[in-house]
């Protein structure tokens, strides 16, 4: 990290310059973290938007963690499956969050030799599907859809 840098690696409520970060625990699987380990899932709030990174997520939400996340801004979700949740159960929990973005993550792309799925079967149904066109976006509070969308960054 940068020298002054905040680093946040585990559970718990944290505020850094102004932006509140909650670490909340869950697993890289489905074994309670017996195969592959704890995660935690990062919700953070800042300029009037919330955002949730669900990180190396393996199993579906709890009640009580998706208490904590539903109706996120930005929800970041894995989608590849193998080490994290796969396609279907992405679907489950966007449908769960509802959030305004979702931003598919850790799916195969070209030069990956990870025997993950492509982002392909997560965006399959979905009525409103955003390709960015780039590894970046903006996104500010009057910028954020009415209706959920996916935005699929690409390299």
């Amino acid at each position: 990290a940068k020298p002054g840098a905040a680093v946040i690696d585990k559970p718990g409520s944290y505020e850094v310059l102004g932006v509140k970060v909650e670490g909340i625990p869950s697993f890289h699987d489905k074994s309670g973290g017996r195969e592959r380990g704890s995660n935690t899932i990062f919700r953070f709030e800042f300029e009037g938007m919330s955002f949730c990174h669900l990180g190396d997520l393996g199993h579906l939400l709890t009640e009580e963690q998706l208490s904590k996340v539903r109706g996120v801004d930005v929800l970041m979700i894995p989608v590849g499956g193998k080490f994290t949740i796969n396609a279907k159960e992405a679907t489950q929990i966007f449908e769960a969050v509802s959030p305004r973005i979702c931003i598919p993550m850790h799916y195969k792309v070209r030069g990956l030799s990870l025997p993950i799925s492509g982002v392909e079967p997560f965006l399959k149904g979905k009525p409103r599907v955003r390709n960015i066109g780039g590894p970046t976006v903006q996104i500010s509070k009057d910028s954020l859809p009415p209706e959920p969308e996916v935005w699929v960054l690409s390299l």
